[in-house]
């Protein structure tokens, strides 16, 4: 699936970059993420995901 896809239908904020890239898979945990992965960062009740975008960025 195509990035600008998933993004035509949720609320975007900010977006920087090619959407036009394929996603193979989605990920919430930055340490599991694989090339290709879409890392969904969430705040969570111990842990806010947006404080591992740049570890999920790694695998770029």
């Amino acid at each position: 699936m195509k990035l600008n896809s998933i993004l035509d239908r949720v609320k975007v904020l900010e977006s920087h970059g090619d959407k036009n890239v394929t996603i193979s898979g989605i990920c919430f945990d930055s340490r599991s993420c694989k090339k290709g992965d879409l890392f969904i960062a969430l705040r969570g009740s111990s842990s806010d995901g947006h404080q591992f975008i740049g570890m999920a960025l790694k695998f770029l």
